[in-house]
């Protein structure tokens, strides 16, 4: 997450002082970065809901609600 949401922070930079190739590589790192997250969290999907939370379903909800926020950031910081 910290390394997504800062190769974010660095392509918005790079857009702002029109350094559009550093800024679309730095925006292909956050975005590979944010799909590694979510890859990540399918692939503990099974180990921690279903095993351990498995009668806690608002666990997953949250999780994804805590997710979709900080996409939300992301896209938000690199359209400054």
């Amino acid at each position: 997450v910290v390394a997504a949401t800062a190769f974010g922070l660095v392509s918005a930079v790079a857009f702002r002082m029109e350094a559009t190739t550093a800024a679309f590589v730095f925006t292909a790192l956050s975005i590979v970065g944010w799909i590694g997250l979510v890859i990540e969290f399918f692939l503990l999907y099974d180990i921690i809901i279903d095993k351990w939370l498995s009668k806690d379903r608002s666990v997953l909800t949250a999780s994804w609600f805590v997710v979709s926020l900080l996409l939300a950031l992301s896209s938000r910081l690199t359209n400054i």
